[in-house]
């Protein structure tokens, strides 16, 4: 029978084929290592996560200009509505044009999950208020039109011809904006009741239409309410739709811009809010 010989011993005494094992100072200091470097990753991994987020949410807001775009042209120009009386909102009258397949009988009304599905083109991923039940959540707004009501309130394109009654709806012509590429079209919107096909008579913010005077009343001092500023509570930049079709993430201070951002008494003269 075959001896196997025994494995050298090296200086320390120990067999030179086998490895120490780890003393419990040399694990903890392994661990401490691994932790610094998690610590020091988290925040960039945080930050590219939050990154992807936005570009998504930039993507839908350029996708659902695109379908706008369409609307208008096969409207005679006119912007999208709120119909209170055949209780359809303006995400519906789009649904022929942003790539949705949605059924006749459900076109009119508060879209539901089990209905529908998820409807991701107006879901920012962001957006993490919580709505009602099953309604589907719309992250998006257009801005507040009244033809009846003069700058600096109702500037916008989707509303109304009586202040804020959605019982006679109306919207804004294309060929009444001068500088298309400077106003304002669409607003990221997250409030609780902003819910995919919800209408209501009196409530601007139910429909996803909102005026630039509301949301600067969500200033409180210098920071805006967290609850409409999902990408950047400190400076509230957010991504905007203009009304020729085109998407960028800018502050809403830049929007207003020379005028104070939380001033609700401010003129919208020559701002990306003034149509002029």
């Amino acid at each position: 029978m075959k001896h196997l010989n025994p494995l050298p011993e090296s200086k320390s005494g120990v067999p030179s084929g086998r490895r120490c094992p780890f003393t419990l100072i040399e694990l903890l200091v392994v661990i401490a290592i691994i932790a610094i470097l998690a610590s020091m990753l988290l925040p960039a991994l945080n930050q590219a996560r939050a990154n992807s987020k936005r570009t998504s949410c930039l993507g839908n807001v350029r996708q659902i200009g695109i379908g706008m775009m369409f609307y208008v042209d096969s409207e005679r120009g006119y912007y999208p509505v709120t119909d209170f009386n055949t209780t359809t909102s303006w995400d519906n009258a789009l649904a022929l044009y942003d790539g949705r397949r949605i059924a006749e009988n459900y076109r009119h009304g508060v879209l539901q999950s089990t209905q529908t599905g998820k409807q991701p083109l107006y879901h920012c991923p962001s957006d993490l208020v919580v709505r009602n039940g099953t309604a589907i959540p719309r992250s998006y707004s257009l801005t507040l039109y009244c033809s009846a009501s003069p700058l600096p309130r109702a500037s916008g394109l989707s509303g109304s011809s009586v202040d804020s009654d959605y019982t006679y709806p109306a919207s804004r012509k294309s060929s009444q904006i001068r500088k298309p590429s400077k106003f304002i079209a669409m607003v990221e919107f997250s409030d609780a009741g902003n819910q995919m096909g919800r209408t209501s008579k009196n409530n601007g913010w139910y429909n996803g239409i909102v005026g630039v005077n509301f949301l600067r009343s969500k200033f409180i001092g210098a920071l805006p309410d967290q609850e409409f500023w999902q990408h950047d509570a400190k400076s509230a930049r957010s991504n905007m739709l203009f009304s020729d079709g085109h998407a960028e993430y800018i502050t809403f201070a830049a929007t207003v811009a020379p005028n104070a951002f939380n001033n609700t008494g401010a003129s919208n003269a020559n701002t990306m809010w003034d149509v002029n």
